[in-house]
Parts: structure tokens; sequence; C-alpha cells
């Protein structure tokens, strides 16, 4: 009955793609969760707005990054405290960058790095690297890095869950655990 009323409100659909857009722009908040939720709760109309404003939010992140690489110096005594691109290098060395996938992994983010973004949306556990927001606005440091390939990357990489979920494939009540 709930549900109901639910797909039934434009407003409510509005107000919640709003939330959600914001919250997943924002690097370290959860945001992955409401979609799910949007989509439980106004069914396929919930699907197709959650997967759009997916690549808005991104891109807006994206945006954001960008702007801030552009317009601001970083402050001295933030500065001295990031590590140099040779020390990144050595710690990269002595840890992941003797294990295969490590190699592979340097590799990867060198020669695709639309590959390596998409991956890293899809990646469970993404929080810790800032989830979409913070992955995106990373990725807006990159000069490699092009808005058209970025919201075309990003469109694909979110796309598989939407579309299972439209065909009934993946049961959105599974995954947030309150299905029977």
């Amino acid at each position: 009955m709930i549900l109901e009323r639910a797909r039934a409100s434009p407003e409510l659909l509005a107000l919640a793609l709003l939330i959600y857009g914001l919250c997943l722009a924002i690097p370290f908040m959860p945001g992955v969760e409401l979609g799910w939720l949007i989509m439980l709760a106004f069914g396929r109309p919930g699907i197709v707005a959650a997967w759009l404003v997916t690549i808005v939010a991104l891109a807006c992140a994206f945006t954001i990054g960008r702007a801030a690489q552009r317009r601001f110096d970083i402050p001295p005594w933030l500065a001295r405290r990031i590590p140099s691109a040779g020390e990144l290098d050595d710690f990269y060395d002595r840890t992941l960058g003797r294990t295969r996938l490590g190699r592979w992994v340097g590799r990867a983010q060198g020669s695709f790095p639309y590959l390596t973004i998409a991956v890293l949306l899809n990646l469970p556990g993404n929080a810790i690297l800032g989830g979409g927001g913070g992955i995106s606005m990373a990725a807006a440091f990159s000069d490699r890095i092009r808005a058209p390939g970025f919201v075309l990357t990003c469109a694909l990489a979110t796309l598989p869950l939407p579309i299972l979920t439209w065909f009934g494939v993946i049961q959105v009540e599974q995954l947030l655990g309150i299905g029977g």
C-alpha cells in the first residue's frame, strides 16, 4: 500500500531523486542504497530516473573536481603533507607493485583510464575511495580524462543494474534485504 502511494506521487519521486543526487555527488556519502530504494519504491519510472540522476550526479562531481583543480592552489601547509610522485611510486612498488594484480592494475590505470574508472565505480566497498562522488572528483584531476568520455563511461558502467532490475533478473528487495 505504501509502495502504491509512492509510485503515484511524482513529487515524492522528484524529492527522492534530488536527495539521492546530492548524496551521490558528495564524496564519502552513501548514495547507491538510496538509488536501490528509489528503484524499489517507484518501479520502472524510478529505475530510469535513478540511472539518469546517477549519471548527472557523477558528472556534477566531476565538474566540481575539474573546477577545483583549475581554480585553487594547494596551500603550502597541505602541500608539505602530500607525498611526492616519487614517494607514491616507491610505496606502490613496495606494496601492490610486487604482486601480479598490482602490476596489472598499474598498467590498466595508465593504459585504460576510463576502464579503471568503470571498475572503481562498480567495485564493492568503493566508499573507501570516496564512493561515486569521490571517484568522480579524483578522475577530474587527471588531464587524461575528458568530460564526454567520463560521462559515457559513467552511463555504461552504471547501466547493468538498472537493466537487470528492469527485466526482473535482479530483485531490488533482495538486494536491500527486505524481500522474502
